[in-house]
């Protein structure tokens, strides 16, 4: 393995690892089974671990030229940083369901062509950005609709996409680890 691709799947793993994790939380959080208290977790993990680290990860994914991990790490450091702010700040700013909803919206968007571009990057890959998808299209009804029940089940499916993400990090980490695939990612198209 040379070392481009060393520093590539190293910083994928990373990156996977951060979202996966942030994400395991968040989803736990909007399912409503750990009770209001859990979105006070949600605000550093979405500032630090999801939005740092993933930051740079990005960084380096750039440095190596991996785009896709680049592009889909930075764009991501955004969101959590965006989650992990306003809901650090929600004494401060009270956004309503519509700009909720808006914010779920527009993050639908992106996240549907991260998961066309992951189509190449095997079926594990493709099943996390497609849970995640589904995840926001329901967190965005949910905060339009004032929908409890769309959110949480939402909930359930970021709480789905951050299992499958483990499992992509695992498996990136043990390739780097062991030179050879220990977790299958499936076949890309």
């Amino acid at each position: 393995m040379s070392e481009t691709e060393t520093s590539s799947s190293q910083a994928s793993s990373l990156a996977f690892s951060a979202f996966s994790t942030t994400l395991f939380i968040f989803g736990l959080a909007m399912t409503g089974v750990l009770g209001d208290s859990s979105l006070t977790t949600v605000a550093p993990m979405g500032l630090f671990f999801g939005g740092l680290i993933l930051l740079l990860s990005g960084m380096v994914s750039f440095k190596v030229n991996d785009m896709f991990s680049g592009t889909i790490s930075l764009s991501y450091a955004g969101f959590w940083m965006a989650v992990g702010l306003m809901l650090g700040m929600q004494h401060w700013l009270s956004a309503s369901g519509g700009d909720m909803g808006v914010f779920f919206l527009a993050w639908s968007v992106f996240t549907l062509y991260a998961w066309i571009a992951s189509w190449k990057k095997g079926a594990a890959v493709s099943l996390h950005y497609l849970l995640w998808l589904i995840a926001l299209i329901l967190l965005f009804i949910g905060a339009f609709t004032g929908g409890q029940l769309l959110t949480a089940i939402g909930g359930w499916f970021s709480f789905a996409s951050a299992l499958v993400g483990w499992y992509v990090a695992a498996a990136k980490l043990f390739y780097d680890s062991y030179g050879r695939r220990i977790l299958k990612l499936g076949k890309g198209m």
